[in-house]
């Protein structure tokens, strides 16, 4: 019973860091500009660097590419 459970834990995982890695390769070359306009014209080592964190917060970064949300804005008092 705890095998069957642990077998579905690490493949929902497997199958999330396949797709962040997907995803995260996309959106280095392609979707990083549409999201932050200061990432338009970075070299290559800037988009190997952010590929893993892509990679990790998949979710998050599709939903502001697909719903074309600008780069936040800190206001805090050292702006």
């Amino acid at each position: 019973m705890y095998e069957t459970a642990i077998e579905m834990l690490v493949s929902a995982l497997c199958a999330y860091l396949a797709t962040g890695l997907a995803f995260g390769l996309v959106f280095a070359f392609a979707g990083v500009n549409k999201i932050d306009s200061r990432a338009q014209g970075a070299g290559l080592g800037f988009r190997l660097i952010i590929i893993p964190g892509a990679a990790a917060l998949w979710p998050a970064l599709l939903y502001r590419w697909v719903r074309k949300l600008p780069a936040p804005v800190e206001r805090n008092p050292h702006r």
